[in-house]
């Protein structure tokens, strides 16, 4: 293995985070991604626009991804 390689990921024991807009691999001992752990709730106006202000500014595309415009129109507003 060349000094540029790297070995394959343990997709089964690492998670990706994003953080201002930048990746990187954690365990999953770290609180990995559970989907037994959450719930669907509906969200005050106020608090999805500060989830949209987040997303903006931490996600990997810097982008308030079109479906959550479809699910949160009120949110549109925030840029």
């Amino acid at each position: 293995m060349s000094a540029y390689e790297q070995p394959p990921l343990d997709l089964d024991a690492v998670c990706q985070r994003w953080r201002n807009r930048r990746h990187s691999w954690r365990p999953r001992s770290e609180g990995g991604f559970d989907p037994t752990r959450y719930q669907l709730h509906e969200m005050p106006n106020d608090l999805v626009n500060r989830a949209k202000a987040f997303v903006l500014a931490h996600h990997y595309s810097g982008s308030w991804p079109v479906i959550f415009t479809m699910i949160f129109p009120s949110a549109t507003a925030v840029t």
